[in-house]
């Protein structure tokens, strides 16, 4: 489950400002990864963090996951970095990785690190592995929250910091640039857990990309927030039924399709319906490939839904 917030810009009276200088407003979304489905959201004003309510969010999240899944993960930036969050995931069972707030004291414990600690941080990808220009280490930190409960135990702080590549031209900790994660993971490696991490972005920051840019979720085009809710859930909608589609309708090299690419390709094709000897006919104007992806992609829908129960049906009395 991977989890972001995202700006919308919006030059109406009504929109509100947010912290990056501008007005609009700020929603975010979880997306289950492995289904490439937007399982929650939350529509908000532009002025409202996006740490609000962290606990909520994260909740609304986890639960609405299907019954049956045994193994839980969750990925998020610093604004999920929340103590009671992070304790009910880990209470539940659910492995979770998020981009720590680089606060007063973690950032002392940091300092306290001695050079020995830092080494160079590697990258494994399909190729093999490579050296990165940060350096990577792991820090003891306990946070003051944590203390409070007797059932909480300590998480796992792993930094990085960019190589000075110029050498030290400017003090020591002065010129330095730190980022930090919190997880409960132990069995990893502090390079594959932060790697791991990293990898949201290549899916949170898509379906936010998707959203935004191929659908119509970029402009709000009321000026009620009620009414710009409803337009917003109304993409996610979209966001669903269009990676639905991929998956039960269309072949193994179009998953990866974006929507303005399936609507130029699929969806915006002129065709003709017509009827003939009882028949419902759809006539294509196009070469026998296409043809006979339509009626595979017909054939895999109506496969889909005939397995699906049939409901039962009541009386009134």
């Amino acid at each position: 489950m991977d989890h972001d917030a995202t700006i919308i810009e919006s030059r109406k009276q009504e929109a509100l400002p947010h912290y990056d200088n501008g007005r609009g407003y700020q929603p975010w979304v979880a997306v289950w990864v492995e289904a490439n489905l937007i399982v929650a959201d939350e529509f908000r004003e532009g002025n409202v963090p996006a740490a609000m309510s962290a606990l909520a969010q994260v909740k609304k999240a986890i639960l609405a996951l299907p019954p049956g899944i045994e193994k839980k993960f969750f990925r998020a930036d610093s604004a999920m970095d929340s103590p009671k969050a992070l304790r009910w995931l880990d209470a539940r069972g659910v492995t979770f990785a998020v981009s720590a707030d680089m606060t007063k004291e973690l950032r002392a414990s940091i300092d306290k690190l001695p050079e020995t600690a830092w080494r160079r941080q590697a990258k494994r990808d399909e190729y093999g592995t490579e050296l990165t220009d940060c350096e990577i280490a792991e820090v003891e930190y306990v946070t003051n929250q944590q203390t409070l409960t007797k059932m909480s135990h300590p998480f796992r702080y792993i930094v990085i910091r960019k190589i000075e590549e110029q050498g030290r031209l400017f003090p020591v900790g002065e010129s330095r640039f730190y980022l930090a994660m919190v997880t409960n993971r132990w069995d990893a490696s502090a390079d594959d857990m932060w790697q791991w991490h990293k990898e949201k972005c290549g899916t949170i920051e898509k379906v936010h990309d998707v959203l935004k840019n191929d659908l119509a979720a970029g402009v709000m085009p009321f000026s009620r927030f009620q009414a710009n809710a409803a337009w917003f859930r109304m993409n996610v909608l979209v966001y669903n039924l269009f990676s639905a589609m991929k998956q039960l309708a269309l072949p193994a090299e179009m998953q990866e399709l974006r929507p303005a690419t399936l609507r130029y390709r699929l969806l915006n094709l002129a065709a003709r319906i017509i009827t003939h000897a009882g028949k419902l006919i759809l006539k294509l104007p196009w070469t026998d490939d296409v043809v006979e992806l339509y009626r595979q992609a017909r054939e895999r829908l109506w496969a889909s839904a005939s397995a699906l129960p049939t409901p039962a049906l009541t009386t009134s009395g």
